[in-house]
């Protein structure tokens, strides 16, 4: 197997694991998707709740 078999083979395994967990694109509520506070615009209401949010998902798609 030659380093560009090797290469292309790392790539897509990168390329499947990066499609599993990817999440669903979420549509604006009105209230943080973590939360639940209410927001005037977006979908969380700070970087805080969106990367706990991003963790548990990403978290709780690992387990099922």
């Amino acid at each position: 197997m030659s380093l560009d078999d090797l290469a292309e083979q790392a790539e897509q395994r990168f390329r499947d694991l990066a499609l599993a967990t990817k999440l669903p694109e979420l549509k604006p509520t009105g209230n943080c998707y973590n939360c639940s506070e209410p927001i005037a615009q977006g979908v969380y209401c700070n970087a805080d709740c969106r990367d706990d949010h991003v963790r548990r998902e990403q978290f709780n798609r690992g387990r099922q």
